[in-house]
């Protein structure tokens, strides 16, 4: 279960990263963004504490840094939209 649950997480943020990329700098979705980029942040921290095997470590740590990545780039896109 949670190899799938990170799996649905890292090819999400993937999917909202590239769009983020190809579109213009805006703030369309930005709650859902948010929402998205942070619950898999704390959610691959949880599961970095937990340490069930190797191959989920490696899931969650890939995880983890993919939604950094995305937070990054909704700071990126917020702060160009208002200033």
């Amino acid at each position: 279960m949670r190899i799938i649950i990170l799996s649905l997480l890292l090819i999400i943020n993937i999917i909202f990263i590239f769009h983020d990329i190809t579109q213009a700098l805006t703030v369309s979705f930005l709650s859902i963004r948010i929402i998205l980029a942070f619950l898999s942040f704390v959610l691959s921290i949880f599961l970095l504490l937990l340490r069930v095997n190797r191959y989920i470590t490696i899931l969650t740590i890939v995880t983890l840094l993919v939604s950094i990545i995305h937070i990054a780039l909704i700071a990126h896109s917020v702060y160009l939209y208002i200033y």
